[in-house]
């Protein structure tokens, strides 16, 4: 299983970016909230999931 590493600041900025807060999210992918206080780094399928919530382009998140 492969883990991102992904900033909060950067898993902030897609919610906001796509106009949900992290409630919205969090209703979506459970895990949310533990990869914005980073007690966890999501697996490149839950990333690839908040991208597709959000409408972000993967690239964006693994990248940054």
């Amino acid at each position: 299983m492969i883990r991102v590493p992904v900033p909060p600041e950067m898993l902030r900025w897609a919610c906001e970016r796509a106009g949900h807060n992290e409630a919205h999210i969090t209703v979506r992918i459970p895990q949310f909230p533990a990869w914005v206080r980073r007690e966890r780094h999501p697996t490149l399928k839950q990333l690839e999931k908040l991208a597709k919530v959000t409408h972000t382009p993967l690239g964006y998140l693994i990248s940054s």
